[in-house]
């Protein structure tokens, strides 16, 4: 028995923000689903998957931290992989908060951290 990834999941305040943050990343719509509590918009990139659910009325509001808060219980980021780091660090500079490009600890790999628009974090990774 193994396995597999399949996909994270996201509760967003701006369903059309976040799909668009997400597509600069290549993620497009897979398919949808609507009801009268929830919008869910599953995007897919390569057989990568993000589920994003809008819920009608309050959510809870995000909690404001650095941007690298790896010093809590529970999932702290999700990373992606991309094939031009600089480009992708110039371009989210202009769209969200990001950290500068770090050298891996673990391998033979750089990075920097950014949040999409709900504050989630994300690794950018270029092997």
């Amino acid at each position: 028995m193994s396995g597999q990834f399949h996909h994270v999941s996201l509760t967003v305040s701006d369903l059309v923000a976040s799909q668009n943050f997400y597509a600069l990343f290549g993620y497009q719509l897979e398919r949808s689903y609507r009801d009268e509590q929830v919008t869910i918009h599953m995007l897919e990139n390569q057989g990568s998957r993000i589920e994003l659910f809008h819920f009608c009325g309050d959510v809870s509001a995000p909690v404001p931290e650095s941007l690298i808060a790896l010093k809590r219980v529970g999932i702290t980021h999700f990373a992606l992989r991309v094939n031009d780091l600089e480009a992708f660090h110039r371009k989210l500079s202009e769209v969200t908060n990001i950290t500068t490009i770090y050298n891996a600890r673990l391998g033979s790999f750089r990075y920097f951290f950014c949040s999409d628009p709900d504050g989630n974090q994300l690794e950018l990774i270029e092997e």
